[in-house]
């Protein structure tokens, strides 16, 4: 449930994720047991989603389209937090083409002084608890950061307890069913306008490593945020 209490003392986070390495190859050149270990995810890929045998093109493609969603593979390069001011959502984003460290030193620095201002703080978002928070802790260890915010301390926290400090916007609108639906489609659904036409998730690897965007993909980082703050004030209960 969303409450204006949460409205008043949320922070709404969002991730953008690439593939570490600009290809397979690369990945395979720098880190030659981590790609042995993706390659194996691969296979599993070809034979369940892509339903075809393993080859180094579909292996290419499976590397850039897969890579961002496992923290293993992939990085961070943007995450922007986002709270209403003056009944709009305000943000403030941390972003790197290749210093992911900063990225989160400088995202949990922010963290960290908006709670001790606000112990009531809670962080909001659309699918976090399964995604961007622990990706964001994850890739954390892997830049050897070691001062997690308490707040981000979830590691033997009970459903419940995470439910007191963590807004997860997917967990309200699937409402203990099994189905999966896009930010996008229940913000469609509720009559709230989109930005997926502008540009996707799909998009961002791309984006990152071809177009080397960056700023493409902050802005589009950015419009999540504030659409994630819509939809949240759609499904405010005392608003």
């Amino acid at each position: 449930m969303i409450t204006k209490f949460d409205i008043d003392n949320g922070i709404i986070i969002d991730i953008e994720t690439v593939p570490e390495f600009s290809s397979f190859e690369e990945c395979k050149k720098q880190k030659p047991a981590l790609a042995a270990s993706f390659q194996k995810r691969a296979k599993w890929y070809a034979d369940n989603e892509y339903r075809c045998d393993l080859n180094d093109e579909l292996l290419s493609k499976i590397y850039f389209e897969k890579s961002p969603l496992y923290s293993e593979y992939g990085k961070i390069v943007v995450i922007t937090c986002g709270g209403f001011k003056d009944g709009e959502v305000a943000t403030i984003t941390f972003s790197s083409e290749d210093n992911e460290e900063d990225i989160i030193n400088n995202f949990f620095t922010f963290i960290n002084k908006k709670v001790q201002k606000n112990p009531t703080t809670c962080i909001i978002g659309y699918n976090i608890n399964s995604f961007d928070v622990p990706f964001i802790i994850k890739r954390a260890f892997v830049n050897n950061i070691l001062q997690i915010p308490t707040i981000f301390k979830i590691f033997d926290k009970k459903p419940w307890e995470l439910s007191a400090k963590f807004k997860d916007i997917f967990l309200l609108w699937q409402l203990n069913t099994r189905n999966f639906v896009s930010l996008d489609a229940v913000a469609s659904c509720l009559g709230i306008e989109t930005h997926k036409d502008v540009m996707d998730g799909s998009m961002v690897g791309s984006t990152f490593h071809k177009e080397k965007n960056l700023q493409k993909i902050i802005d589009y980082c950015e419009m999540d945020v504030v659409l994630t703050g819509k939809v949240m004030k759609r499904l405010c209960l005392d608003a």
